[in-house]
């Protein structure tokens, strides 16, 4: 049952939180991520990347009593804590009767638009660590959560499968890079075992000196003069309304699409140097999960309320001064690191 705010005087913001548009936030609108709400702040992930060749079956004889086995799962779990954050601003009088004019414009600022405004900014915040811890997940494979139990997280280690390696030098003029790339794809095809049938795509996040070398090397530049450098299943492309600012092209005759790194969120955990190949799995494969749990500073909340990925609502002094409150918690887990591969790109 959902909460009722207005029984302690509170408005809900959320429905007009979740009408504020995030445009080029990469990770968030590529989907990435499937969100799982958790009852508790404290969490047990459970290793999930297994050795699932044995669901494939081998020829067996007819009359035979050899059969293929399902294979079980390497399952350990331990306890995460959910990394939370909250903001808290008010309106009084005082802050629309100043005369204040609103930015951009010839009108007063009112308390709907100190209202309006205070919901924008929640939002914004709220999407620029959501990108950054994703990115930090992804990119690193490691969380730094300072006021958690677990100072770091490093999934590497938790789920011991380190990130795949490689290495490539796009001064080399002779190199074909088309087919350095088809190598790196076959490593993460071969890591990513049972999983191969549930990859749909390969995004490959480049910082932006890796981006600028591979996009105009001599092979490069020789391949789209047949084909065009954006396929038509490319990932930017297909929500280019939103992704207006991303530049991408795609490798030619494969599911892979490079994505140029210039957020400052998501360039804070690539190097300009790097390329992270990530390949984009079925969400019921669970491998990227955004998970979030119960409030914890409004007791009414956390007693009634149940998980929710934002809470955003307002409460009234007896004089009417309106208080906004913002509080989320934020928990990206990889557990495909061993299928995530980390490219050095000499320049």
């Amino acid at each position: 049952m959902a909460f009722n705010y207005s029984m302690y005087n509170y408005v809900d913001l959320v429905p007009a939180f979740s009408e504020v548009v995030q445009r080029n936030r990469l990770l968030q609108t590529l989907g990435i991520f499937k969100k799982v709400p958790s009852d508790h702040v404290k969490i047990a992930v459970d290793r999930l990347i297994e050795d699932t060749r044995s669901l494939i079956n081998a020829p067996t004889s007819r009359y035979g009593s050899d059969y293929n086995t399902t294979a079980r799962g390497s399952y350990s779990s331990y306890l995460i804590e959910l990394p939370s954050f909250s903001r808290v601003d008010s309106i009084s009088a005082q802050d629309f009767q100043a005369g204040i004019r609103k930015f951009g414009t010839d009108s007063e600022e009112t308390y709907t638009s100190l209202l309006a405004d205070t919901i924008q900014k929640h939002a914004d915040a709220h999407a620029a660590t959501v990108e950054q811890y994703y990115s930090a997940a992804l990119f690193k494979g490691t969380l730094n959560t300072p006021y958690t139990q677990d100072k770091l997280i490093d999934y590497n280690d938790s789920f011991d499968r380190d990130f795949l390696t490689g290495t490539i030098d796009l001064t080399d003029q002779s190199l074909d890079v088309l087919e350095s790339i088809n190598g790196f794809v076959d490593q993460i095809n071969a890591a990513a075992g049972g999983l191969f049938s549930k990859i749909n795509r390969i995004v490959v996040f480049c910082g932006a000196q890796a981006y600028n070398k591979l996009r105009f090397s001599p092979s490069m530049k020789s391949y789209f003069q047949y084909v065009s450098p954006l396929d038509s299943g490319n990932v930017v492309v297909q929500r280019r309304e939103i992704l207006g600012n991303v530049s991408t092209f795609s490798a030619p005759g494969m599911s892979v699409d490079f994505v140029k790194c210039e957020d400052v969120e998501l360039t804070d955990n690539i190097a300009a140097n790097e390329m992270v190949f990530v390949p984009l799995f079925d969400q019921s494969v669970g491998a990227y999960q955004h998970i979030y749990g119960p409030s914890s500073r409004n007791t009414y909340l956390a007693r009634d309320a149940g998980p929710a990925e934002v809470f955003n609502y307002t409460t009234e002094s007896d004089l009417g001064e309106m208080t906004i409150h913002f509080e989320s918690s934020l928990l990206p887990v990889v557990h495909a690191t061993g299928c995530i591969m980390k490219v050095t790109v000499t320049v």
